[in-house]
C-alpha cells in the first residue's frame, strides 16, 4: 500500500501528482471525470467531488489505493521484461501510431489497430501473457488497465516505454 494517505481537503490535483492511476481508477470505478458532465477541476478537494458526484469519499478513496496496487502489479522495468520475453511466450502489443513506430519497436510486437483489439478480445484466452508499449509508458498502462478490466490476469505494461526499452 502507498505510505501517502489521501485526506477530503487534497485538491484532485495533489491526488493526480500523487497518485497516477487515480484519474483512471475514479472514471472507471466511479464515472468521475473523463466528460463534461461528471468532470472536476484541478482545484476542487476530493470530498467537494465526491459531494458534486454523490459518491462516498471512504469508497472512492480505497478505490483510489486499489488502483495503485493494480498500476503497481501491471508496471514491468526494462530487465524484467527483456528477461519475461526470453523465456516464456508473450504477446507484444505496440500501442503507438503509425507514424510513431520510426523510433524503433520490439521485435515481434504487433501494432495494435481495431481488428487486432476485436481479436485480442473475442479469441484470445484470458490468461495470454501480453506485454504492452508506447512511447513513454503513459498510453500502454491504459491499454494494459482497459485488458486487466476485461478479465485478462497476465498482462504488463513496460515503464518508460520503448524509449527506455532502446537505450
Amino acid at each position: 500500500m502507498n505510505t501517502i494517505e489521501i485526506n477530503e481537503n487534497m485538491t484532485m490535483g495533489e491526488v493526480i501528482e500523487k497518485f497516477p492511476s487515480s484519474q483512471r481508477a475514479l472514471f472507471q470505478k466511479f464515472h468521475i471525470g473523463g466528460c463534461q458532465s461528471c468532470g472536476y477541476s484541478m482545484e476542487e478537494s476530493i470530498d467537494e467531488v465526491c459531494k458534486k458526484h454523490n459518491k462516498d469519499i471512504k469508497e472512492v478513496i480505497d478505490g483510489i489505493y486499489q488502483s495503485e496496487e493494480v498500476d503497481k502489479k501491471m508496471r514491468i522495468n526494462v530487465a524484467d521484461a527483456k528477461n519475461w520475453l526470453n523465456a516464456e511466450h508473450v504477446e507484444i502489443i505496440d500501442v503507438r501510431e503509425p507514424y510513431e513506430v520510426e523510433s524503433g519497436i520490439i521485435e515481434n510486437s504487433r501494432l495494435l489497430d481495431r481488428p487486432l483489439l476485436g481479436e485480442i478480445m473475442t479469441s484470445w484466452p484470458k490468461n495470454t501473457k501480453i506485454l504492452s508499449y508506447c512511447q513513454k509508458g503513459d498510453r500502454s498502462a491504459e491499454f494494459a488497465s482497459y485488458l486487466i478490466g476485461h478479465g485478462f490476469s497476465d498482462v504488463k505494461t513496460l515503464e518508460g516505454g520503448i524509449e527506455v526499452f532502446k537505450a
